[in-house]
């Protein structure tokens, strides 16, 4: 249908596909929020099992994870969000960890594990596709290092799982529906976005998502073409206006940068209850929270907190490991940095929202836990060196 959601963005056709088959069970949208907390709960559950696998030897890094992860409260408030962010980052996890398990033996059911689960992923959430990428450079990287030549064929099996799958259900969408799939929505519309200065009232900030891409798609009566060329042409016009303005683009990068990678609640306050009507809360400490009451103000401190706190650790961890210990990096090592990276410069130029960040902090815990197991056991020793001297 002109002008639909799919219309104008057929490449959510795996979230709507993902949102159909639990409706046959159920449409309440309580169940959709349990299916979540299961979601969530698994993620958990493989986070240990990847650590686990990771550093066997390392059972406080693998408590500090489980504790990090579950002090991170917008991953229990997305458990209220239906929009693909939960079942996304969660099942990372289950990729991560069957990933990180064929690496170090090799056994043929982590690599089915991790293809399956990386299909899935990328049906509910497309901004993952750097995940895949990702994972394919490190499958790469050790078939050379291991001389495992299997590891192309699982490479080339994640390029096939990520592209038909859509096709597939795209074509079973327009038998069932009777409309063609178009191309949608440009995506130099969406890439326009991420250049342009923001003014919409509220929380948002440069390169934020501001229906650019939907006015100006409609105002092109839905010409896949003309809109493209108007996209473009935005995109030129801006990138030469940084290039002729050093300072404004310093600071346009920076407010979208840190409104982006940097907002603690990553939008899973204004992604909760309290935006839709069909789930609104009527609990006083729910509303406290979603209301912007004293609950409200504490959350954003403490996620704060707990932002800076893993971003030290993770960072410190990698800095020891890299440069101070000159270690080689493991698979999950490398995953995480080669994705965190080809996230923030993906999105500095793509048009952001904090919520898109949001899969990419769920794994700053991963490098932090063993930061905060690394450097607590240096301390004690220094302690306990100290003590040894006095006696």
């Amino acid at each position: 249908m002109e002008g639909g959601y799919l219309a104008r963005f057929p490449h959510q056709t795996g979230m709507v596909f993902y949102d159909l088959c639990f409706s046959y069970i159920s449409e309440n949208l309580i169940f959709y929020e349990v299916l979540n907390l299961i979601w969530t709960l698994l993620g958990l559950f493989y986070l240990w099992k990847m650590m686990k696998v990771v550093a066997p030897e390392r059972g406080v890094a693998r408590k500090w994870a489980i504790i990090l992860s579950t002090l991170f409260i917008p991953q229990i408030l997305y458990i209220f969000s239906i929009y693909g962010v939960t079942p996304g980052s969660s099942w990372m996890m289950i990729a991560l960890y069957n990933m990180a398990a064929y690496i170090k033996s090799y056994k043929k059911k982590n690599a089915v594990g991790m293809v399956i689960t990386t299909a899935a992923i990328v049906l509910v959430r497309q901004n993952l596709l750097l995940a895949v990428i990702a994972a394919s450079v490190v499958l790469i990287v050790f078939a050379l290092k291991d001389r495992k030549l299997t590891n192309l064929v699982i490479v080339a099996a994640l390029i096939l799982v990520v592209v038909m799958p859509g096709k597939v259900i795209g074509t079973a969408f327009e038998k069932i529906s009777g409309y063609e799939m178009t191309k949608g929505s440009p995506l130099s519309l969406v890439a326009a976005m991420g250049l342009q200065e923001q003014n919409v009232p509220g929380n948002r900030a440069n390169g934020w998502f501001n229906g650019y891409s939907f006015a100006v798609f409609e105002e092109c009566n839905y010409d896949y073409d003309a809109a493209n060329e108007v996209g473009k042409r935005e995109i030129y016009d801006r990138l030469g206006y940084f290039a002729q303005n050093p300072k404004y683009a310093y600071d346009f990068f920076r407010i979208k940068l840190i409104s982006s990678w940097c907002e603690p609640t990553f939008q899973s306050i204004s992604s909760g209850p309290r935006t839709c009507t069909a789930s609104t809360v009527n609990n006083p400490v729910l509303e406290n929270l979603y209301g912007n009451g004293f609950l409200y103000k504490a959350f954003i401190s403490t996620q704060g907190i707990w932002l800076i706190i893993t971003a030290i650790f993770m960072w410190a961890y990698y800095f020891d490991k890299i440069i101070v210990r000159r270690q080689d990096l493991g698979a999950v090592d490398l995953f995480v940095i080669m994705l965190i990276a080809g996230g923030f410069v993906f999105f500095f130029f793509w048009e952001i929202m904090s919520k898109y960040i949001y899969p990419f902090i769920c794994l700053y815990v991963i490098p932090a836990s063993h930061g905060i197991d690394i450097f607590s056991q240096k301390i004690l020793d220094r302690f306990k060196a100290g003590k040894d001297k006095e006696q």
